[in-house]
């Protein structure tokens, strides 16, 4: 996997010429521009409990970039304009998940914009890890229902896809309060030959904005019910592939669904990722619960997979 990177990197000829006269569009932002944003815009990201403190400082600096972009010209050009100023990848990442930030804020009330085709910074890149900012929107956009919160939560914290299917409210750990902390996570036994190590058994910290989603399915659930999966299979893949494909829904509603590169994985990569850049490698090792440190630098995105021809 990896992280998005740096580098500058030409778009595409699909910006977002296909939707310039789309019905409502025009409407939408030409209201916003009237009446600009709310003067609460900061608090209300906060408020929500998703956003780190870097991405909401972001967030407030490209919006408003965004507004003098709208005083200035037609809505769907500043759009345009705003995302397409850059070509670093990077940047645009974050300047199109402001601009879905904002429409899940309730400022953009018509249906999500299509987003454009970026060409990856490396052509053998399978899946990367997130910016700041898409990593908060991603949070964001599963907080509407316990279960895909809860599953976006457990990715957060570390959890591998295999150790999805096996959460029940006694692997629930809580305060004193009775708030859900951390989860104790069984491990998995995925044969490495399709590309991830076992991972072992460890204690995984619910991250801070998680801990509401898992606090409301204990309290629904039986002691030995599975937290994240309420059908009637019994059979762990096809469990775990209902768990990811909820997942998925919240990637797409993100916006990023249509993003090759994105995977569920990539939420719990890029936990891992921000591990390794405040404790290193090993750090970064003991979240995921792996001892191989090759595999883990290739998820986090510090090393690149090989293409098929090399390996």
């Amino acid at each position: 996997m990896y992280a998005v990177s740096h580098t500058v990197i030409s778009m595409t000829t699909t910006h977002l010429d296909h939707i310039n006269h789309s019905d409502g569009f025009a409407t939408r932002w030409t209201t916003w521009e009237n009446e600009g944003l709310p003067n609460n815009l900061a608090t209300r990201l906060r408020a929500i409990g998703t956003y780190s403190e870097s991405a909401v400082a972001l967030l407030i600096e490209l919006t408003d970039e965004l507004e003098a972009n709208l005083a200035k010209r037609p809505p769907a050009g500043a759009v345009d304009r705003f995302i397409s100023s850059t070509d670093d990848w990077t940047e645009r990442l974050n300047r199109w998940a402001c601009v879905r930030a904002l429409e899940c804020l309730d400022r953009l009330p018509c249906s999500p914009l299509p987003r454009p085709q970026w060409c990856p910074p490396e052509p053998n890149l399978r899946r990367r890890t997130f910016t700041d900012v898409e990593i908060g929107l991603v949070r964001h956009c599963s907080l509407g229902a316990a279960t895909r919160a809860g599953a976006v939560g457990a990715l957060d914290a570390g959890a591998a896809s295999g150790e999805l299917h096996g959460l029940t409210p006694t692997a629930v750990r809580r305060d004193d309060r009775g708030t859900p902390t951390h989860l104790e996570g069984k491990g998995t036994v995925r044969d490495v030959n399709f590309g991830y190590p076992i991972a072992a058994a460890r204690t995984l910290e619910i991250p801070a904005w998680a801990r509401s989603a898992f606090a409301s399915l204990v309290a629904h659930a039986e002691p030995t019910e599975l937290l994240l999966y309420s059908g009637n299979s019994n059979e762990n893949l096809k469990i775990q592939s209902s768990i990811l494909m909820g997942v998925k829904k919240v990637l797409t509603q993100a916006g990023l669904g249509d993003d090759p590169t994105v995977k569920p994985i990539s939420i719990r990569n890029t936990a891992a990722r921000r591990v390794y850049e405040s404790g290193g490698i090993e750090a970064a090792a003991r979240f995921l619960g792996h001892d191989d440190w090759m595999s883990v630098a290739k998820e986090i995105g510090i090393r690149k997979h090989l293409s098929a021809r090399k390996r």
